[in-house]
């Protein structure tokens, strides 16, 4: 390795030992969950960052929360949430709006799932969702069946229980 300049006084190349060179940045990691209708594994696992903008980073765990809300997906895996997350196929970097929002990206095989799609909030007594202005909307069905279609840049509350649909992707919102 050379100086900046390529040469030292006296018009030498130096040399940098190899050890003195700074290691690159560790790369930014977001909670990534297999796509719809895949199996999702039921202990923490480590996907290989290919810098593949498909896979950007990763690790399924499961996480509770302290307000005891948590989504749960169709392979069961669960996520605790409390305070904003941000959530999409493929977040990658904090909003303005919401600057301390988790980000939360989802692995989504069909794509039907914007990039960013929607805003989850929680605290101990309510869970809503916010409708980013996504390309194929939200969709809440509660437990008694009542389906409610957000607008987009709109917001509702979810009550435990109900399961709510991002393109096609469907995940269930509970609470201890």
């Amino acid at each position: 390795f050379t100086d900046p300049t390529g040469t030292a006084p006296g018009g030498a190349a130096s040399v940098v030992a190899p050890s003195e060179v700074a290691p690159p940045p560790a790369p930014t990691s977001t909670f990534v969950f297999t796509g719809a209708g895949a199996s999702v594994p039921a202990a923490p696992e480590l996907l290989e960052d290919d810098d593949d903008d498909e896979n950007d980073a990763t690790v399924v765990s499961d996480r509770r929360s302290s307000t005891g809300w948590r989504i749960v997906l169709d392979g069961g895996a669960q996520q605790g949430v409390s305070g904003q997350v941000l959530i999409g196929r493929l977040v990658k970097k904090a909003d303005p709006r919401w600057p301390a929002a988790r980000l939360l990206s989802i692995a989504d095989t069909t794509k039907s799932m914007s990039k960013v799609h929607a805003l989850f909030e929680a605290d101990a007594t309510s869970f809503s969702v916010t409708d980013l202005g996504s390309t194929n909307g939200v969709i809440i069905t509660t437990s008694d069946g009542t389906e409610i279609d957000l607008a987009s840049e709109a917001t509702a509350d979810v009550p435990a229980g109900s399961t709510v649909t991002l393109g096609n992707y469907v995940l269930r919102v509970e609470k201890d």
